[in-house]
């Protein structure tokens, strides 16, 4: 065999062994999409443990100021947009 011969039969060879490679990427990713579309896109996820029970509030500090309460952080209520990080950025005006 000639050498322009065994570089041929090299080149057809990395050639299907690419095509080969494609095809199985390809089917392995139409597997996953599948599988994905049957369970609504929402993924596999495991049951979700019941959460603990809400703690009483805690009584005031009799060393608070005026008897005043603290006030619990609630994070279902949005912020105030006054009191916002954007609204308060200042630049430096002397560079």
């Amino acid at each position: 065999m000639s050498d322009s011969e065994l570089a041929a039969r090299t080149t057809w060879r990395l050639i299907l062994i690419a095509l080969c490679l494609g095809i199985l990427c390809t089917g392995a990713i139409l597997v996953t999409l599948r599988a994905d579309a049957q369970t609504g896109g929402r993924g596999v996820q495991p049951a979700a443990p019941p959460p603990p029970p809400r703690a009483a509030q805690p009584a005031p500090a009799a060393d608070s100021p005026r008897g005043e309460t603290p006030i619990p952080d609630d994070p279902t209520i949005a912020p105030d947009p006054h009191e916002s990080a954007d609204n308060n950025v200042s630049f430096p005006v002397d560079i």
